[in-house]
């Protein structure tokens, strides 16, 4: 692996600071979001009598979609441009938290979670893979330390928030404000921060994003469900029965295809690191040496065999 180069033209990216400021605002309003959900669900439950198990969901339907669709939807910013995903994610993100607000039963508002779940898998990747984009490597490192800090706080950030929120307002109250923080990141990414996508071609792979998310979203749900249902409950066991089955569909599709599912998400992962990977090539030069290799260790086995 060798450091990948990044275009050092700093008069390009002359606002890096704004841009940071916008990465780091959407990053917390992802983090917060889910620490200001999970201290203001004993009022959520009690206004819209919720169930024990319609209470778990509200929860986890966020980090289900968020898990399964991560990779997929990092690829595709790698591939059509970070700024469109980053636009897409905090609108979608700002959209579901403003009628979360505003539901009256259990049900639509696991559909919400779930529809913020999709902008922040569409969110999350772009908000570090723009920042070792616009940054020149001299100054990548403490952007990054920045980043890695305040995805750290946010968690903090959103209890406290949630908690004087609460003190005050209703529980819808935590919405509005993710949503509020939504549109300000969102306004703030159309005005600052550049489009940038990945210098070398990044393949969709779609059969492994598919078998990538299904895998992930089953292992999710099995985890979810384990402790409600216990480990041994026949529902429970078919989760991990259809996550096997997944593993054992991407295995096949492997051997018989050539193609090494979710490697180019591995790859582009790797990128956004700034590590450039390649996959080996058969050069007619490592050819020759093979042959010349093989001739030589036949010659050699004749020689022993010659009395």
């Amino acid at each position: 692996m060798t450091e990948q180069s990044f275009a050092p033209a700093h008069t390009e990216y002359e606002h890096r600071g704004w841009i940071l400021a916008v990465m780091c605002t959407a990053l917390v309003m992802v983090v917060a979001g889910v620490s200001m959900l999970a201290n203001a669900m004993p009022s959520i439950a009690a206004s819209l009598d919720a169930s024990q198990s319609s209470q778990q969901w509200i929860v986890d339907a966020y980090a289900l979609v968020l898990a399964a669709l991560l990779l997929p939807a990092g690829a595709m910013g790698d591939r059509f441009g970070r700024r469109g995903a980053l636009i897409a994610g905090t609108a979608i993100f700002g959209i579901g938290s403003l009628l979360s607000a505003f539901v009256s039963s259990a049900g639509p508002l696991i559909g919400l979670r779930a529809l913020t779940g999709l902008g922040a898998a569409l969110l999350m990747p772009g908000t570090l893979s723009t920042i070792t984009s616009v940054f020149p490597p001299e100054e990548r490192a403490k952007a990054v330390g920045i980043w890695a800090g305040f995805a750290g706080a946010g968690g903090t950030l959103g209890i406290l928030v949630s908690g004087a929120l609460l003190e005050q307002f209703w529980w819808g109250s935590i919405f509005l404000v993710t949503a509020g923080l939504a549109a300000l990141s969102c306004i703030g990414v159309i005005a600052v921060v550049p489009s940038t996508r990945s210098e070398e071609h990044v393949g969709l792979d779609p059969r492994g994003a598919v078998v990538s998310a299904i895998g992930i979203g089953l292992l999710v749900l099995g985890i979810i469900e384990g402790p409600e249902r216990g480990w041994t409950n026949p529902l429970t066991l078919g989760y991990g029965f259809s996550l096997w089955s997944a593993a054992r569909l991407a295995a096949h599709l492997t051997k018989t295809t050539g193609v090494r599912f979710g490697e180019d998400q591995m790859r582009r992962i790797l990128h956004q690191h700034g590590f450039s990977v390649h996959r080996p090539k058969h050069t007619m030069k490592g050819k020759r040496d093979e042959a010349a290799y093989d001739k030589a260790r036949r010659k050699l086995k004749t020689l022993k065999k010659t009395p």
